[in-house]
């Protein structure tokens, strides 16, 4: 019965029967009590409410298609993704249930959908995730990306000089992430003092000295 239950779900994941994908899937968590099933759910329910990622993205918070929302155009959230999130936090957060980090960035790419990038925030620097995340700089190279996004740029920028320092002077990406910490997104930069500009081709000059 549940190798059935499972064909099932598989079946309707490949043809894109999404209904059916929650209910298989709640019926094995019932039949079994395993929470992996309980997760299959919550997946299915937010996965059609995503936005395409884009393709080829270094990060999560590069890959999500949302822009940050100005003050006057707030978007109503998506009530789907709301629960789903909910119904994760509830179940396998709280109860310290989350095994793998793989769910955890689907939970941080529903929360930057819903424009909760700070709470994404919050979630990387939790005990949790840090147990998670095997590899250390993949969480922080995740968090300082979502800072970014955030405009949260002295946080951006420590995070990256971390990376930089601590893990690998020669990933790019980090550079990329540092310049734009600075100088912001805007090419050329305005206003960026002498100082700013000089403090930063000293830290570099420091970083390529290691490789």
């Amino acid at each position: 019965n549940i190798k059935n239950l499972e064909s099932l779900f598989g079946a309707c994941l490949q043809s894109g029967n999404n209904a059916r994908q929650i209910s298989s899937a709640l019926d094995l968590w019932k039949l079994t009590n395993d929470d992996k099933y309980l997760m299959w759910s919550v997946v299915a329910r937010a996965i059609p409410q995503l936005k395409p990622d884009v393709p080829r993205a270094a990060s999560i918070a590069g890959a999500c298609p949302i822009p940050l929302p100005k003050p006057d155009q707030q978007e109503k959230p998506n009530t789907i993704l709301q629960l789903s999130y909910m119904l994760f936090d509830s179940k396998f957060i709280q109860a310290n249930k989350v095994t793998n980090h793989l769910d955890l960035d689907f939970m941080i790419r529903v929360l930057l959908q819903l424009g909760q990038g700070d709470k994404a925030v919050d979630l990387l620097r939790t005990d949790l995730a840090k147990k998670l995340y095997g590899i250390s700089f993949q969480r922080l190279s995740e968090e300082a990306a979502i800072l970014l996004r955030q405009n949260r740029l002295a946080e951006a920028r420590a995070n990256y000089e971390t990376l930089l320092d601590e893990h690998n002077a020669d990933e790019w990406s980090w550079y990329l992430g540092l310049f734009d910490s600075i100088f912001g997104k805007e090419r050329p930069a305005p206003n960026v003092d002498a100082a700013t500009v000089e403090s930063v081709r000293k830290h570099i000059h420091t970083l390529q000295a290691k490789t």
